[in-house]
């Protein structure tokens, strides 16, 4: 019998047990963009509405309810918060390591997703997309308060 384990083991080197290396933190942010919005051929930042508006609101409710649902409200309403009071794009960039710091503590694969994703987000926003982005963020937070966990 040990002599068929082993020519099981031979026929499928990828069953291995090895630790396949962990994205970094901006590919995970990266992964869910091209996933939920790079097909769509629609840049979140520059988003002006349109006949689209309706499958893109859509789209960023799927991403929630997929990524986003263990995050906590008061977590997540914490970062919008921050979101909406920076000033300018410096503020706005400094939370990024913030989002980092939240997502190391997270032991749930798709909050590290979510925050990661924002961070990439942060990443893009210029001086001309800070709106768009605090806009996307109030249908994150929406769609969360809708779908999120229980406190």
């Amino acid at each position: 019998m040990s002599h068929s384990r082993n020519q099981q083991r031979r026929r499928h080197p990828s069953s291995s047990h090895e630790p396949r290396p962990n994205p970094s933190f901006s590919e995970l942010g990266e992964n869910m963009y091209k996933k939920y919005f790079k097909d769509r051929n629609v840049s979140i930042l520059e988003y002006q509405g349109g006949d689209n508006m309706d499958d893109f609101i859509q789209q960023v409710e799927k991403f929630v309810v997929e990524k986003g649902t263990q995050l906590s409200k008061t977590q997540l309403r914490n970062i919008y918060d921050k979101i909406l009071n920076a000033d300018d794009l410096i503020s706005l960039k400094m939370i990024r390591p913030q989002l980092a710091y939240l997502a190391g503590r997270e032991n749930n694969y798709g909050s590290k997703e979510l925050l990661s994703f924002i961070d990439i987000l942060i990443k893009e926003t210029s001086v001309e997309t800070i709106e768009n982005f605090k806009q996307f963020m109030q249908m994150v937070v929406a769609y969360h308060k809708f779908h999120g966990k229980k406190q």
